[in-house]
């Protein structure tokens, strides 16, 4: 699915810095509320899987 995604990103011209699964999603939210991060393009949460 991440390739997927970055495929529409790349069409779209959306940087993605960093993707990650659900199941990771509140750390991911909770470093970027706190540090501002990622930097140079958007958070995607993705459902679990490949």
């Amino acid at each position: 699915m991440t390739a997927d995604l970055e495929e529409v990103a790349r069409t779209l011209r959306l940087p993605i810095a960093r993707t990650v699964p659900l199941l990771e999603a509140i750390p991911a939210l909770t470093e970027l509320e706190r540090d501002q991060r990622p930097k140079g393009g958007k958070l995607v949460i993705t459902m679990a899987g490949g």
